[in-house]
């Protein structure tokens, strides 16, 4: 089915001195590209960038993580990304290196945000596998992609890209994992994209408030309740080494914690890919 995305003309004038732009194409390589050149063109006239949300019908080029493709057949899903400026309140000068870490958890974060924004459309048993898988029944229903943009502004450019199946039943091309959409997990054809997406977009600028104020501790608990992982056998494959353990949450770096399954010791991870096991699928190496 096809599902036009109109956006509320309330919605967008509430939202309008936080997004003061925002641009729907009907077909692009990627929004994460398109928010990029964006961001490049208003470097290049004004010396910085505003906040902008960019919405495609299509992508051509869809990316996840770790160079992922993502599968974005038109006008049935949500492809969205949205230029974020991250700034201190404060205005407390920090090295670089203190202030990139202080983005720990943003995708995390971003993810809580899409759990709850679907919750106020009704879908309200999504979760989040770490580090920025949304799931319904262990089935992926969206993803988000954050990126980093060097600029000599005093914010920091931010990148939040997600992708939300709303309508997707069939697809185009091989998907290489369990997915589900919105309409499949509500059994409700009915259900706009436009809603869900503002939605989502409202609890973004809410939970981006907190985390500018707060930083990733303060969304723990509420990771807690929606975690996929937590207390399951997962495998953590990181560069050329593979752990195995039972998963324990997060830390207050967004990492994942696992207690390793031939030791009594606890490890963070802070990227890699993982996948659930059962308890004798894989050794520890």
């Amino acid at each position: 089915m096809s599902d036009d995305l109109n956006l509320d003309v309330a919605w967008v004038n509430s939202i309008a001195s936080w997004i003061p732009k925002i641009d729907i194409f009907p077909t692009l390589d990627s929004t994460n590209s398109q928010a990029k050149r964006f961001v490049n063109e208003a470097v290049k006239l004004h010396g910085c960038s505003p906040q902008y949300l960019c919405l495609a019908n299509e992508q051509t080029r869809g990316r996840g993580r770790l160079g992922r493709s993502w599968v974005s057949d038109p006008d049935l899903n949500i492809y969205a990304s949205l230029v974020w400026q991250f700034s201190d309140p404060l205005e407390v000068k920090r090295p670089l290196e203190q202030d990139l870490n202080r983005l720990s958890g943003l995708s995390l974060v971003v993810g809580l945000s899409i759990v709850e924004g679907l919750s106020s459309c009704g879908l309200v048993h999504a979760k989040l596998k770490w580090p920025n898988d949304i799931v319904v029944g262990a089935k992926k229903i969206g993803g988000v992609l954050i990126e980093v943009l060097p600029s000599e502004c005093e914010n920091f450019i931010v990148i939040i890209g997600f992708g939300i199946n709303v309508h997707m039943r069939d697809h185009s091309v091989p998907i290489d994992q369990p997915w589900t959409s919105c309409s499949i997990a509500m059994n409700n054809l009915n259900i706009k994209r436009s809603d869900i997406l503002m939605s989502v977009v409202y609890q973004l600028k809410v939970d981006l408030a907190n985390f500018v104020q707060f930083g990733w501790p303060y969304f723990i608990s509420r990771w807690d309740k929606c975690d996929e992982l937590s207390g399951q056998v997962v495998m953590v494959k990181e560069g050329d080494k593979v752990f195995q353990g039972k998963a324990l949450g997060v830390d207050t770096r967004g990492g994942l914690i696992v207690e390793l399954s031939e030791s009594p010791e606890r490890i963070s991870f802070y990227s890699g890919e993982v996948s659930v096991r059962k308890q004798n699928s894989c050794n520890l190496k």
